[in-house]
Protein backbone atom coordinates (compact mmCIF):
# COMPACT_ATOMS: atom_id res chain seq x y z
CA UNK A 1 0.00 0.00 0.00
CA UNK A 2 2.89 2.49 0.69
CA UNK A 3 4.37 2.02 -2.40
CA UNK A 4 0.78 2.56 -3.95
CA UNK A 5 0.74 5.18 -2.44
CA UNK A 6 4.46 6.82 -2.90
CA UNK A 7 3.61 6.20 -6.89
CA UNK A 8 0.81 8.05 -6.92
CA UNK A 9 2.74 11.11 -4.93
CA UNK A 10 5.96 11.00 -7.64
CA UNK A 11 3.17 10.71 -10.19
CA UNK A 12 1.14 14.12 -9.42
CA UNK A 13 4.81 15.77 -8.70
CA UNK A 14 5.96 14.73 -12.13
CA UNK A 15 2.98 16.12 -13.67
CA UNK A 16 3.07 19.11 -11.31
CA UNK A 17 6.61 19.98 -12.27
CA UNK A 18 6.66 18.71 -16.76
CA UNK A 19 3.42 20.40 -17.44
CA UNK A 20 4.30 24.10 -17.25
CA UNK A 21 4.58 26.56 -20.59
CA UNK A 22 6.69 29.13 -21.10
CA UNK A 23 5.27 32.17 -23.67
CA UNK A 24 8.06 31.56 -26.45
CA UNK A 25 7.68 35.39 -26.75
CA UNK A 26 8.61 36.64 -23.48
CA UNK A 27 12.05 34.72 -23.59
CA UNK A 28 15.53 37.20 -23.28
CA UNK A 29 18.68 34.63 -24.11
CA UNK A 30 21.72 35.52 -21.97
CA UNK A 31 25.20 34.97 -23.61
CA UNK A 32 26.85 32.19 -23.30
CA UNK A 33 24.06 30.59 -21.39
CA UNK A 34 21.29 28.15 -22.78
CA UNK A 35 18.95 29.40 -19.49
CA UNK A 36 16.84 32.38 -20.50
CA UNK A 37 17.45 35.79 -18.74
CA UNK A 38 14.01 36.22 -18.43
CA UNK A 39 10.66 34.06 -19.50
CA UNK A 40 6.94 34.36 -18.59
CA UNK A 41 4.70 31.73 -18.16
CA UNK A 42 1.52 31.24 -20.45
CA UNK A 43 -1.74 31.74 -17.87
CA UNK A 44 -2.86 28.57 -16.80
CA UNK A 45 0.20 26.52 -17.02
CA UNK A 46 2.13 28.20 -14.17
CA UNK A 47 4.06 26.11 -11.37
CA UNK A 48 2.90 26.78 -7.64
CA UNK A 49 5.61 28.05 -5.86
CA UNK A 50 6.33 24.47 -4.06
CA UNK A 51 7.86 23.21 -6.83
CA UNK A 52 9.26 25.79 -9.09
CA UNK A 53 12.63 25.15 -7.84
CA UNK A 54 12.44 21.35 -8.99
CA UNK A 55 10.64 22.29 -12.12
CA UNK A 56 13.34 24.71 -13.04
CA UNK A 57 16.34 22.12 -12.41
CA UNK A 58 14.83 19.53 -13.93
CA UNK A 59 13.88 22.11 -17.01
CA UNK A 60 17.19 23.35 -17.62
CA UNK A 61 19.99 20.71 -15.92
CA UNK A 62 20.44 16.98 -16.34
CA UNK A 63 22.72 16.76 -12.88
CA UNK A 64 21.80 16.82 -9.47
CA UNK A 65 25.30 18.48 -8.31
CA UNK A 66 22.93 22.09 -9.62
CA UNK A 67 20.94 23.63 -6.36
CA UNK A 68 19.47 27.22 -5.79
CA UNK A 69 19.89 28.56 -2.17
CA UNK A 70 17.13 30.86 -1.64
CA UNK A 71 18.45 34.19 -0.03
CA UNK A 72 15.58 36.64 0.44
CA UNK A 73 11.68 36.55 0.39
CA UNK A 74 10.48 40.10 -0.76
CA UNK A 75 6.66 41.19 -1.07
CA UNK A 76 5.60 44.21 -3.10
CA UNK A 77 2.78 46.69 -2.60
CA UNK A 78 0.90 45.00 -5.52
CA UNK A 79 0.86 41.87 -3.90
CA UNK A 80 3.71 40.09 -5.57
CA UNK A 81 6.58 37.90 -3.51
CA UNK A 82 9.64 38.24 -5.14
CA UNK A 83 12.23 34.89 -4.43
CA UNK A 84 16.22 35.59 -4.53
CA UNK A 85 17.74 32.54 -5.38
CA UNK A 86 21.58 31.86 -5.62
CA UNK A 87 23.05 29.33 -7.64
CA UNK A 88 25.04 26.19 -6.60
CA UNK A 89 27.46 23.40 -7.54
CA UNK A 90 27.89 20.62 -5.58
CA UNK A 91 26.92 23.02 -2.65
CA UNK A 92 29.35 25.22 -3.51
CA UNK A 93 28.01 29.07 -4.29
CA UNK A 94 28.38 30.01 -7.92
CA UNK A 95 30.09 33.75 -7.99
CA UNK A 96 27.74 36.33 -9.31
CA UNK A 97 24.56 34.08 -10.32
CA UNK A 98 20.91 34.82 -8.90
CA UNK A 99 17.53 33.59 -9.91
CA UNK A 100 14.40 35.53 -9.68
CA UNK A 101 11.47 34.20 -9.32
CA UNK A 102 8.12 36.59 -9.62
CA UNK A 103 5.10 34.73 -7.42
CA UNK A 104 1.16 35.66 -7.42
CA UNK A 105 -1.04 33.77 -6.07
CA UNK A 106 1.00 31.17 -4.94
CA UNK A 107 1.95 30.31 -8.11
CA UNK A 108 5.84 31.48 -10.20
CA UNK A 109 4.29 33.89 -13.05
CA UNK A 110 8.05 34.78 -14.51
CA UNK A 111 11.51 34.33 -13.83
CA UNK A 112 14.69 36.45 -14.52
CA UNK A 113 18.29 36.02 -13.94
CA UNK A 114 21.89 34.73 -14.26
CA UNK A 115 22.27 31.34 -13.96
CA UNK A 116 25.25 29.21 -15.84
CA UNK A 117 24.53 26.47 -17.75
CA UNK A 118 27.26 24.27 -17.60
CA UNK A 119 29.75 23.98 -14.59
CA UNK A 120 32.01 20.90 -14.05
CA UNK A 121 34.21 22.17 -11.78
CA UNK A 122 36.90 19.91 -9.39
CA UNK A 123 36.15 20.76 -5.83
CA UNK A 124 39.04 19.82 -4.60
CA UNK A 125 41.88 22.45 -3.86
CA UNK A 126 45.18 22.57 -4.65
CA UNK A 127 46.69 25.54 -2.92
CA UNK A 128 46.45 26.65 0.46
CA UNK A 129 44.24 29.04 1.83
CA UNK A 130 47.24 31.02 3.04
CA UNK A 131 49.24 30.73 -0.08
CA UNK A 132 45.56 32.02 -1.52
CA UNK A 133 45.55 34.95 0.35
CA UNK A 134 48.97 35.89 -0.27
CA UNK A 135 48.42 36.06 -3.45
CA UNK A 136 45.71 38.08 -3.02
CA UNK A 137 47.13 40.48 -0.54
CA UNK A 138 49.96 40.47 -3.27
CA UNK A 139 47.31 41.90 -6.35
CA UNK A 140 45.87 44.87 -3.56
CA UNK A 141 49.34 45.81 -2.50
CA UNK A 142 48.00 47.88 0.12
CA UNK A 143 50.61 49.59 2.73
CA UNK A 144 48.34 49.08 5.41
CA UNK A 145 45.35 46.68 6.15
CA UNK A 146 42.52 47.25 8.56
CA UNK A 147 43.37 43.94 10.57
CA UNK A 148 46.33 45.18 11.37
CA UNK A 149 44.90 48.29 13.46
CA UNK A 150 44.39 47.12 17.20
CA UNK A 151 42.27 50.54 17.30
CA UNK A 152 40.33 49.30 14.28
CA UNK A 153 40.02 45.72 15.42
CA UNK A 154 38.38 46.68 18.67
CA UNK A 155 36.43 49.02 17.83
CA UNK A 156 34.71 46.07 15.27
CA UNK A 157 33.97 44.09 17.65
CA UNK A 158 32.07 46.62 19.92
CA UNK A 159 30.53 47.63 16.72
CA UNK A 160 29.45 44.24 16.32
CA UNK A 161 29.13 43.24 19.20
CA UNK A 162 30.95 39.93 18.85
CA UNK A 163 34.18 39.54 20.35
CA UNK A 164 35.36 37.25 17.79
CA UNK A 165 35.13 39.95 14.70
CA UNK A 166 38.02 40.88 12.70
CA UNK A 167 39.33 42.50 9.45
CA UNK A 168 41.15 39.49 8.84
CA UNK A 169 40.02 37.72 6.08
CA UNK A 170 38.89 34.30 5.84
CA UNK A 171 38.84 32.40 2.13
CA UNK A 172 35.04 30.99 1.35
CA UNK A 173 35.08 28.53 -1.45
CA UNK A 174 33.16 29.43 -4.56
CA UNK A 175 32.73 28.88 -8.06
CA UNK A 176 33.97 31.56 -10.30
CA UNK A 177 34.71 31.96 -13.92
CA UNK A 178 38.50 31.30 -15.19
CA UNK A 179 40.15 31.07 -18.49
CA UNK A 180 37.99 30.93 -21.68
CA UNK A 181 34.46 30.77 -19.49
CA UNK A 182 35.12 27.94 -17.50
CA UNK A 183 34.17 27.88 -13.87
CA UNK A 184 36.90 26.48 -11.47
CA UNK A 185 37.05 26.48 -7.78
CA UNK A 186 37.73 29.87 -5.97
CA UNK A 187 38.93 31.45 -2.18
CA UNK A 188 37.22 34.33 -2.29
CA UNK A 189 38.41 36.83 0.54
CA UNK A 190 36.59 40.00 1.72
CA UNK A 191 40.09 42.19 1.80
CA UNK A 192 39.58 46.01 3.79
CA UNK A 193 42.92 48.35 2.83
CA UNK A 194 42.98 51.00 5.25
CA UNK A 195 45.92 52.66 2.88
CA UNK A 196 45.19 53.19 0.01
CA UNK A 197 41.33 52.54 1.39
CA UNK A 198 39.77 49.35 -0.51
CA UNK A 199 37.50 47.18 0.48
CA UNK A 200 36.97 44.42 -2.29
CA UNK A 201 36.27 40.44 -2.53
CA UNK A 202 38.70 39.27 -3.97
CA UNK A 203 38.44 35.64 -5.82
CA UNK A 204 41.67 33.59 -6.22
CA UNK A 205 41.84 30.27 -8.21
CA UNK A 206 42.15 27.40 -5.89
CA UNK A 207 44.64 25.50 -8.06
CA UNK A 208 46.78 27.68 -9.47
CA UNK A 209 46.56 31.25 -7.38
CA UNK A 210 45.49 33.26 -9.92
CA UNK A 211 43.20 36.12 -9.65
CA UNK A 212 40.32 35.10 -11.24
CA UNK A 213 38.22 38.67 -10.64
CA UNK A 214 36.85 41.40 -7.91
CA UNK A 215 33.88 43.12 -6.78
CA UNK A 216 34.29 46.56 -5.14
CA UNK A 217 32.38 46.84 -1.99
CA UNK A 218 32.93 50.30 -1.56
CA UNK A 219 29.94 52.01 -3.43
CA UNK A 220 30.14 55.23 -5.35
CA UNK A 221 27.06 56.98 -6.75
CA UNK A 222 27.27 59.26 -9.80
CA UNK A 223 30.21 57.80 -11.46
CA UNK A 224 30.64 59.18 -15.11
CA UNK A 225 30.32 56.37 -17.96
CA UNK A 226 30.36 56.09 -21.92
CA UNK A 227 27.21 55.31 -23.45
CA UNK A 228 26.74 53.93 -27.41
CA UNK A 229 23.26 55.03 -27.99
CA UNK A 230 21.03 54.01 -31.20
CA UNK A 231 19.82 57.72 -31.52
CA UNK A 232 22.68 59.77 -30.44
CA UNK A 233 25.67 58.08 -30.80
CA UNK A 234 28.53 57.92 -28.31
CA UNK A 235 27.40 59.73 -25.49
CA UNK A 236 28.23 61.04 -21.75
CA UNK A 237 26.39 59.27 -18.73
CA UNK A 238 26.17 59.36 -15.07
CA UNK A 239 25.37 55.90 -13.43
CA UNK A 240 25.96 54.60 -9.52
CA UNK A 241 28.57 51.35 -8.72
CA UNK A 242 27.29 48.73 -6.52
CA UNK A 243 30.65 47.67 -5.70
CA UNK A 244 29.42 44.55 -8.01
CA UNK A 245 28.23 46.07 -11.39
CA UNK A 246 27.63 49.89 -12.64
CA UNK A 247 23.54 50.69 -13.42
CA UNK A 248 21.50 53.34 -15.05
CA UNK A 249 20.92 55.25 -12.05
CA UNK A 250 22.20 59.16 -10.76
CA UNK A 251 21.42 60.96 -8.15
CA UNK A 252 23.30 64.25 -8.69
CA UNK A 253 20.34 65.85 -11.21
CA UNK A 254 17.47 66.50 -8.86
CA UNK A 255 16.07 63.70 -6.46
CA UNK A 256 18.20 61.64 -9.48
CA UNK A 257 17.34 59.61 -12.84
CA UNK A 258 16.75 56.15 -13.32
CA UNK A 259 15.88 53.70 -15.83
CA UNK A 260 15.10 50.06 -15.16
CA UNK A 261 14.11 46.49 -17.45
CA UNK A 262 10.41 45.41 -17.76
CA UNK A 263 11.83 42.62 -19.29
CA UNK A 264 9.04 42.61 -22.13
CA UNK A 265 6.36 42.32 -18.22
CA UNK A 266 4.07 44.93 -17.24
CA UNK A 267 4.11 45.21 -13.50
CA UNK A 268 6.71 48.13 -12.90
CA UNK A 269 7.54 46.43 -9.40
CA UNK A 270 8.84 43.75 -11.28
CA UNK A 271 11.50 45.62 -13.12
CA UNK A 272 15.26 45.43 -12.70
CA UNK A 273 18.38 47.16 -13.45
CA UNK A 274 20.18 47.24 -16.59
CA UNK A 275 24.02 46.50 -15.72
CA UNK A 276 27.42 46.84 -17.27
CA UNK A 277 30.55 45.75 -15.39
CA UNK A 278 32.50 48.50 -17.18
CA UNK A 279 30.67 51.40 -17.59
CA UNK A 280 31.17 51.36 -21.04
CA UNK A 281 27.80 50.90 -22.15
CA UNK A 282 28.09 49.11 -25.46
CA UNK A 283 25.73 47.07 -24.96
CA UNK A 284 24.03 45.87 -28.58
CA UNK A 285 22.13 42.50 -28.53
CA UNK A 286 19.26 41.14 -29.32
CA UNK A 287 17.58 41.82 -26.23
CA UNK A 288 18.11 45.74 -27.52
CA UNK A 289 19.57 46.82 -24.54
CA UNK A 290 21.13 49.37 -26.08
CA UNK A 291 17.86 51.87 -26.23
CA UNK A 292 18.39 51.89 -22.57
CA UNK A 293 20.66 54.49 -22.84
CA UNK A 294 18.76 56.29 -25.28
CA UNK A 295 16.30 57.38 -22.45
CA UNK A 296 18.91 57.70 -19.99
CA UNK A 297 20.61 60.36 -21.37
CA UNK A 298 17.19 61.90 -22.47
CA UNK A 299 16.11 62.02 -19.00
CA UNK A 300 19.67 63.54 -18.35
CA UNK A 301 19.47 66.20 -21.14
CA UNK A 302 16.21 66.75 -20.20
CA UNK A 303 16.54 68.13 -17.02
CA UNK A 304 19.72 69.64 -18.29
CA UNK A 305 17.88 71.61 -20.51
CA UNK A 306 15.19 72.73 -18.36
CA UNK A 307 17.60 73.53 -15.66
CA UNK A 308 20.11 75.87 -17.69
CA UNK A 309 17.53 77.75 -20.07
CA UNK A 310 14.83 78.24 -17.15
CA UNK A 311 16.73 77.48 -13.13
CA UNK A 312 14.20 74.72 -13.01
CA UNK A 313 15.04 71.60 -10.91
CA UNK A 314 13.68 68.77 -12.76
CA UNK A 315 9.87 68.92 -14.18
CA UNK A 316 8.17 70.30 -10.98
CA UNK A 317 11.06 72.92 -10.12
CA UNK A 318 11.02 70.90 -6.78
CA UNK A 319 13.67 68.05 -8.11
CA UNK A 320 11.00 65.18 -9.55
CA UNK A 321 12.61 62.07 -10.48
CA UNK A 322 12.83 61.23 -13.40
CA UNK A 323 11.92 57.34 -14.20
CA UNK A 324 12.30 55.45 -17.43
CA UNK A 325 11.29 52.01 -17.94
CA UNK A 326 12.08 50.07 -21.29
CA UNK A 327 11.10 46.90 -22.72
CA UNK A 328 7.43 47.10 -21.93
CA UNK A 329 5.00 44.32 -23.01
CA UNK A 330 5.44 42.32 -26.02
CA UNK A 331 5.04 44.13 -29.50
CA UNK A 332 3.97 47.15 -27.53
CA UNK A 333 4.42 49.50 -30.55
CA UNK A 334 4.54 52.94 -28.50
CA UNK A 335 5.81 55.42 -25.77
CA UNK A 336 3.93 56.76 -22.78
CA UNK A 337 3.89 58.87 -19.81
CA UNK A 338 1.28 58.05 -16.96
CA UNK A 339 1.83 60.60 -14.39
CA UNK A 340 4.85 59.45 -12.73
CA UNK A 341 7.02 57.79 -15.58
CA UNK A 342 8.26 57.33 -19.05
CA UNK A 343 7.76 53.73 -20.15
CA UNK A 344 9.09 52.45 -23.77
CA UNK A 345 7.27 49.46 -25.83
CA UNK A 346 9.92 47.77 -27.79
CA UNK A 347 7.60 47.92 -31.18
CA UNK A 348 6.36 45.31 -33.79
CA UNK A 349 8.60 44.05 -36.08
CA UNK A 350 5.09 42.78 -38.07
CA UNK A 351 4.22 46.48 -38.76
CA UNK A 352 7.97 47.22 -39.48
CA UNK A 353 7.88 49.51 -36.18
CA UNK A 354 10.99 48.83 -33.89
CA UNK A 355 12.01 50.71 -30.82
CA UNK A 356 14.26 52.41 -32.22
CA UNK A 357 11.21 54.42 -34.50
CA UNK A 358 9.33 54.29 -31.17
CA UNK A 359 12.67 56.46 -29.72
CA UNK A 360 12.82 58.87 -32.52
CA UNK A 361 8.89 59.33 -32.50
CA UNK A 362 9.23 60.21 -28.41
CA UNK A 363 12.92 61.22 -27.85
CA UNK A 364 14.91 64.26 -28.89
CA UNK A 365 17.30 66.34 -27.00
CA UNK A 366 15.94 67.81 -24.73
CA UNK A 367 13.44 64.98 -24.89
CA UNK A 368 10.45 65.53 -26.97
CA UNK A 369 7.72 63.65 -24.96
CA UNK A 370 9.60 64.73 -21.76
CA UNK A 371 8.74 68.36 -22.46
CA UNK A 372 4.90 67.43 -23.63
CA UNK A 373 4.08 65.86 -20.17
CA UNK A 374 5.89 69.03 -18.57
CA UNK A 375 3.23 71.20 -19.93
CA UNK A 376 0.50 68.67 -18.39
CA UNK A 377 2.76 67.95 -15.30
CA UNK A 378 4.10 72.07 -14.53
CA UNK A 379 0.99 73.75 -16.94
CA UNK A 380 3.74 75.95 -18.39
Amino acid sequence: MKSIVYFCLALTFSIQVSAQKIDQQSILSTEGSTIPAFAQFLEGYEPQETVFVSWFLKTYFTTADVGLQLLSTDRDQLGETHLRYRQTYKGIPVANSMLLAHVRGGKVIRFNGEIASEIDGNTSTGLSERSALDAALKHIGASVYKWQMPEEEAHLKIEQNDSKATYFPKGELYFHKGAKGRFVLAYRFDIYAHQPISRQYVYVDAASGNILGEQERIVHTDTPGSAVTAYSGTQSIVTDYTGTVYRLRETGRGNGIETYNLQKGTSFAAAVDFIDTNNVWNNVNINKDQYATDAHFGAEKTYDYFFSKFNRNSIDGNGFKLLSYVHYSTNYVNAFWDGTRMTYGDGNATYNHSILQVMKSHTALPNILLILFIHMKAGL
